[in-house]
C-alpha cells in the first residue's frame, strides 16, 4: 500500500496536478493508496471554511482506501523511529514521525515529496519514495 504525503497530495490536486506527481500516481494507479490521520489533518487544515473542509473530507474518504488511525502500534512506531534516529543525530518532526510510523505499522510504502525525508538513515528504516518535485 501507497502511504501519501501531504506534500504529494497537494501537489495532485494543484491545477494542473504537478506532473511527476501524476507520473507516479498514474504508474501506481493499480496499487492501494492510504494517507495516514495526521496527513489528513495537515490536509484538511489549509481549509478554514467549514463547509469547504466537510467537501475535502468526502474527497479524502472517496479517494483512499484507507484514512489510517493513530493507535498504540504507531505510537510506539514512531517512539522508535525517534531514538534511532537521535541515536544518529536526526531528527523529524512529530507529525512526520507519526507518518513514518502508520506506513511502517501498514507494512506500507510512505512516498513524500519533502526533501527533508530524503536521507540514506530514513531509506535503512523503511520503504520510502522522495518525488523529485519543482
Amino acid at each position: 500500500m501507497l502511504y501519501l504525503d501531504d506534500s504529494v497530495l497537494r501537489k495532485a490536486v494543484e491545477d494542473p496536478p504537478d506532473p511527476t506527481v501524476a507520473a507516479y500516481l498514474r504508474d501506481h494507479a493499480t496499487e492501494p493508496w492510504a494517507i495516514p490521520a495526521t496527513v489528513a489533518w495537515e490536509y484538511l487544515s489549509y481549509y478554514a471554511d467549514d463547509g469547504r473542509r466537510r467537501d475535502e473530507r468526502r474527497f479524502l474518504e472517496r479517494t483512499f482506501e484507507e484514512i489510517a488511525p493513530i493507535d498504540l502500534a504507531v505510537a510506539a512506531e514512531a517512539a522508535t523511529l525517534r531514538a534511532r534516529l537521535d541515536a544518529i543525530d536526526r531528527s523529524l518532526q512529530a507529525a512526520d514521525l507519526l507518518h513514518l510510523a502508520t506506513a511502517r505499522c501498514g507494512d506500507g510504502r510512505f512516498v513524500t515529496a519533502d526533501r527533508d525525508f530524503d536521507a540514506p538513515e530514513l531509506y535503512d528504516l523503511l520503504d520510502l519514495t522522495v518525488l523529485d518535485v519543482a
